[in-house]
């Protein structure tokens, strides 16, 4: 075998080995974007859920002036739901270049967990009017994330910009129910601060 034929040879075998190696890089990435998509479109439906489903709660709650301990355990899920599927997907915007980092510093996956931690320290009985008035601030916030959650369209991928565009729009609502309350946190609306002198 002559020379050049070897070289032929060597040069066939070195670009048929790397058409295989990007094809498979290609599917693998494939992959990954449809299980990320898969992921992303099911966590983005329990959001929806878990913000209707405490829309109902925070109903019956304040047409009934009870809180039952069941309803409590509800709705520190449905939070702490609402917390995890926006802090991951906050997270994945920036992971896949969608967004950059001050994108992280969001204040609604926070509001959700105090909110979370509120409900799990509620031992349920009769709703009083400090508490009252509580979980109808909460739930003129959830109200807000439910609009947004209607505003948009059910299915997400990663591949698209719809699932940014919810958090962006549960975080502007977040931002005018914090600044219409006048406050920093959601917390503050059930935490007393002490100030020493």
């Amino acid at each position: 075998m002559s020379k050049n034929s070897l070289l032929i040879l060597l040069l066939t075998v070195t670009a048929i080995v790397l058409l295989v190696i990007c094809y498979m890089q290609y599917s693998q990435k494939n992959l990954y974007r449809d299980i990320v998509s898969h992921t992303l479109s099911s966590d983005f439906q329990r959001l929806s859920e878990s913000i209707r489903s405490n829309d109902e709660i925070y109903d019956r709650v304040l047409s009934q002036d009870t809180l039952s301990h069941e309803d409590a355990e509800l709705l520190a899920r449905g939070n702490e739901t609402i917390y995890e599927v926006l802090s991951k997907s906050i997270k994945l915007a920036v992971d896949v270049k969608k967004r950059k980092e001050p994108f992280l510093n969001q204040v609604s996956p926070i509001s959700a967990q105090q909110v979370t931690l509120y409900f799990n320290e509620r031992e349920g009985g009769d709703v009083d009017e400090e508490t009252r008035s509580q979980i109808s601030s909460i739930k003129k916030l959830n109200t807000l994330w439910l609009d947004a959650v209607n505003e948009t369209q059910p299915l997400f991928g990663l591949g698209e910009d719809r699932w940014i565009v919810l958090i962006e729009q549960i975080e502007q609502q977040t931002l005018a129910y914090l600044d219409e309350m006048g406050i920093e946190q959601v917390e503050q609306l059930w935490l007393s601060r002490t100030e020493i002198n």
